[in-house]
């Protein structure tokens, strides 16, 4: 589409979101996952040591995709406010809005299932 026909910026940050919407998911999993197996009489032969390093990185990842979903939110809002027209602003989020769910469909929907799996686990 051309720079006047919608926001790039915009239609980039709603596909930024949308990574960071699945990681969060992921990571999540990841550090209740640990910490069923950790509660757990059977660790599967983990120490404790190397649970407690894996929960950290999986609860760091949660937070820096977190993180990375309110700044752009952010970087989203003072870009439309200031430097493009509400025109621009709406095509780049009708076309953020129905692409980029699309096409990450592949990593929330299974990182949601899961979290489910192991919510179901505690």
């Amino acid at each position: 589409l051309g720079s006047r026909a919608m926001s790039d910026h915009l239609f980039l940050g709603a596909s930024v979101v949308a990574a960071a919407h699945g990681e969060a998911i992921a990571c999540s999993a990841t550090a209740t996952r640990l910490v069923a197996t950790a509660r757990g009489s059977s660790r599967g032969g983990r120490s404790k040591l190397r649970i407690t390093v894996a929960l950290v990185a999986a609860i760091t990842g949660t937070a820096v995709a977190t993180a990375t979903t309110l700044l752009q939110c952010a970087d989203a809002f003072y870009t439309a406010a200031y430097f493009h027209a509400p025109k621009e602003t709406l095509v780049a989020g009708v076309a953020g809005v129905a692409l980029v769910p699309i096409a990450l469909i592949g990593s929330i929907l299974p990182a949601s299932r899961s979290l489910s799996q192991a919510l179901l686990e505690l």
